[in-house]
């Protein structure tokens, strides 16, 4: 057989859509979350494969995984080489030798204000050396702190209390919200659009500060998906950089 030795460009499709009818659904649902790329290593024989393989290719298959799925990939390897040699069309003469997983890199994307002092350089540098390593999860007390001296030091600047008549400091959302009214009572923020998310993110502080406690490593907890971690702090970070936009806006 003339052999044409192409890759068609629908393998992933085709993969997760004979996997699923085949009864491997799991397996199916994680190969569609995943990037996969193959190359032509060349004459089977030469890349090690063995049998009636002469005249055939041998290809490498790369696929960028989640991370929480990559170990169950690796689990499943040989059925998938054996599911990837079904799919190729009987005419392209491919045979997998190799497949090999690797983590995807999320860009979470968030910025946050960079303020010179010693211990907010820190802050920032930890913050950003998780989200570096895709590590989101790690984010979530270290933000909460920085989220806690942000807000605090805005407070203390306008002249807002962030203490009780006992001296107990008050939490993030109450904080949130003395600042969203004096922005409000200032004429600070102009659009309906505006004052009424920097109330809904009152409710939305507390709820972080409830995640921080029962959800991160700052104690001894179960752990948020890495999903879950980068939106949670995507969302804190959107408000605390729309802070920090206003706040400029008040010194032209």
């Amino acid at each position: 057989m003339d052999y044409t030795y192409a890759i068609p460009g629908n393998v992933k499709q085709t993969l997760v859509a004979t996997l699923k009818a085949n009864g491997f659904t799991k397996l199916s649902d994680v190969i569609a979350m995943c990037q996969i790329n193959f190359t032509d290593v060349g004459y089977a024989y030469y890349a090690g494969l063995t049998g009636d393989v002469w005249d055939k290719h041998a290809i490498d298959c790369v696929l960028n995984a989640p991370e929480e799925h990559c170990q169950y990939i690796v689990s499943c390897k040989n059925t998938l080489s054996k599911w990837i040699d079904i799919v190729m069309p009987t005419n392209s003469g491919l045979l997998c030798r190799n497949i090999t997983v690797i983590p995807s890199i999320v860009d979470i994307g968030i910025e946050l204000p960079q303020i010179t002092a010693d211990n907010w350089e820190t802050l920032y540098k930890d913050i950003m050396q998780a989200i570096s390593r895709n590590e989101p999860t790690l984010v979530i007390d270290r933000l909460h702190t920085f989220t806690v001296m942000y807000l605090r030091g805005l407070c203390q600047d306008k002249g807002i209390a962030v203490k009780n008549d006992r001296d107990e400091s008050y939490p993030i959302h109450s904080l949130m919200g003395s600042l969203s009214k004096h922005y409000s009572d200032n004429k600070n923020i102009q659009s309906e659009f505006s004052k009424q998310t920097l109330k809904m993110s009152i409710s939305l502080f507390e709820k972080y500060n409830d995640l921080r406690n029962k959800n991160s490593y700052a104690h001894d907890n179960e752990i948020l998906s890495n999903a879950e971690a980068c939106y949670a702090i995507k969302m804190v970070s959107a408000t605390i950089c729309f802070l920090h936009e206003i706040e400029r806006n008040l010194l032209i």
